[in-house]
């Protein structure tokens, strides 16, 4: 089947919503030139990410292509991103 988007305004950037339910949620984070997602944490779900562009730092370190995050709960985390163009993050909670 297809797929289709919704999105949504943050502000860091714009989430585009692949998929959503009651248990699981798939979402592509679109991360604007000079914003950042803050540190944040989740209580109640746990998170895996993978960083899909070349430029993100994650915790302040550069975060290439393909790297992936497993946030169990409680573990506060940022993203930043310091180049001239939108930054992508696939993000499964």
């Amino acid at each position: 089947d297809e797929v289709s988007l919704r999105s949504e305004r943050a502000r860091f950037g714009r989430v585009d919503i692949v998929y959503e339910n009651r248990d699981i949620g798939v979402y592509r984070l679109n991360v604007d030139p000079g914003k950042s997602i803050p540190l944040h944490v989740h209580r109640l779900m746990r998170e895996a990410e993978m960083v899909l562009s070349d430029g993100l730092l994650c915790q302040g370190r550069p975060a290439p292509p393909f790297t992936t995050h497993h946030w169990p709960l409680e573990a506060a985390h940022r993203y930043d991103n310091p180049t001239e163009r939108v930054q992508t993050v696939l993000c499964i909670d």
